[in-house]
């Protein structure tokens, strides 16, 4: 009995030296995801302001590029279009790169490693780009949570799933460093990253969003703005910024798509100060504007209710304890959301889903462009439901990818082949990942009515663009 008694003082020895150590290191690091500091005199000036002025604009053109939300699928989908872009020699005449959620992820990346005058080949690539967005997030995050150290301060602090998830962005992401967002330098394209307040106003990572905090964006984690613009409700808590300006406040953040899930919203901002400053001449005005939003968005209608519609009873096993309801009902919301969103910006209605991939709409009444006419912002979707417009091999990909789960992992039906017929997850996600990037081709470089259009636009804009 002695002995027994011995052993498990000794247990509970080593378990309090554990726990102590952990609450011990609490004192000095920083557990918890609010991690803004106070600014320090005047801070510099990062590439996150939306507040672009005609002088710094190329040539006088907007090129804004909305990158939606929609977690790995997003993600993969978003690096994929922008590598279309940049081979037609186009990527490097944006103004603005605006991101929710898993698309900011692939932001944050354009971001530090492509920057004006200081790409990085090794990393800023096709293949790179497929390596490190291709794993298991989730998985990560599940494996690195029951870390004992992680154990630890997940029950005895403030450190939670957000947390350890910005520790698995910046392995995955980063090489494990802690950048700052100040890293990312300065020059075009901005890099707009977008969250949601809890009273579900749109918050983007701005310099001048971080000064009404008393804050410095520059010395912000960019690991900590990008699972912010991706903490979706439920999933992961919500990333707390301390209010340096206010002592005792603090403000929350989730999200971003949840208050607009195309990033569209903080672009269209943009234009239309620019268009105000276009109707005072004789000052500079607009030569022209383009939007490419970048929809990785799913058939909600096909994909949920088309399947839900064939039970006669929704409730699963876990739905003995929650209600799944919650999460059709955030996807109806946001939908929903996404499509005032398009028609917001001139989406032609009355026409099936897809069928007309550029539009224009003006930004503001009575603005005028640099030749004196009627200023226009010219809008080129690309999403999956253009798919559908596009050929056989298009047609046959939209069920794939609209398959593909919004999750931080490259999840969907497997996709066998004759030789393996029954994939490994790990093998099927990469053929997911190969989807999205065939799907990318096929609505870049092979819809011959989209890119005549917008081939056009920047004939006149840029007639030297190779």
């Amino acid at each position: 009995m002695g002995s027994r008694v011995r052993a498990s003082r000794g247990l509970a020895a080593v378990t309090l030296a554990v726990a102590v150590a952990g609450l011990g290191g609490c004192a000095i690091l920083p557990y918890g995801t609010s991690l803004n500091v106070p600014a320090a005199g005047s801070p510099a000036p990062t590439r996150a302001s939306d507040e672009i002025t005609l002088g710094e604009l190329d040539r006088g053109v907007f090129f804004g590029i909305a990158l939606s939300g929609g977690g790995s699928r997003a993600a993969n989908f978003s690096a994929a279009v922008l590598l279309e872009l940049e081979r037609l020699g186009w990527l490097r005449r944006a103004s603005a790169v605006s991101s929710v959620s898993g698309s900011s992820l692939t932001a944050a990346y354009l971001g530090l490693f492509n920057r004006p005058g200081g790409r990085d080949p090794a990393r800023w690539n096709e293949a790179e780009l497929r390596r490190r967005l291709a794993g298991d997030l989730q998985g990560a995050l599940i494996a690195r949570y029951l870390l004992p150290h992680n154990l630890v301060r997940y029950w005895f602090t403030n450190f939670d799933r957000s947390g350890v998830m910005m520790r698995v962005f910046e392995r995955r992401l980063f090489d494990g460093r802690s950048v700052t967002f100040g890293e990312l330098g300065s020059g075009l394209p901005h890099i707009l990253i977008n969250a949601t307040t809890v009273g579900g106003e749109p918050f983007v990572f701005t310099d001048r969003a971080l000064a009404a905090l008393g804050s410095d964006l520059g010395q912000l984690p960019l690991a900590e703005v990008v699972m912010a613009s991706a903490a979706f409700p439920g999933a992961f808590p919500s990333v707390t910024l301390t209010d340096h300006a206010n002592a005792g406040r603090f403000l929350h953040l989730f999200d971003g798509g949840t208050s607009d899930n195309l990033g569209i919203e903080t672009l269209q901002r943009i234009v239309a100060r620019l268009a105000d400053a276009s109707t005072e001449a004789p000052a500079p005005r607009l030569r022209g504007c383009l939007l490419v939003v970048v929809d990785a968005s799913v058939d909600v209608v096909a994909q949920r209710e088309a399947a839900q519609s064939r039970r006669a009873n929704t409730r699963s096993l876990l739905g003995r304890t929650i209600d799944a309801n919650a999460i059709d009902a955030v996807h109806g919301l946001m939908e929903r959301r996404r499509r005032d969103t398009l028609r917001a910006i001139g989406q032609p209605q009355g026409q099936p889903p897809g069928a007309v991939p550029v539009w224009q709409f003006p930004p503001r009444p009575g603005a005028l462009d640099a030749q004196g006419r009627p200023l226009v912002c010219h809008v080129w979707h690309i999403g999956f439901e253009r798919l559908a417009q596009l050929g056989e091999s298009a047609r046959a990909l939209a069920p794939v990818v609209n398959a593909i789960d919004t999750a931080f992992a490259l999840r969907g039906p497997p996709q066998p082949t004759d030789d393996d017929p029954l994939p490994l997850p790990q093998e099927n996600a990469r053929r997911l990942q190969h989807r999205l990037y065939e799907a990318a081709w096929l609505l870049v470089r092979t819809d011959v009515e989209a890119l005549r259009q917008v081939e056009a636009l920047f004939a006149d804009w840029f007639p030297d663009n190779r």
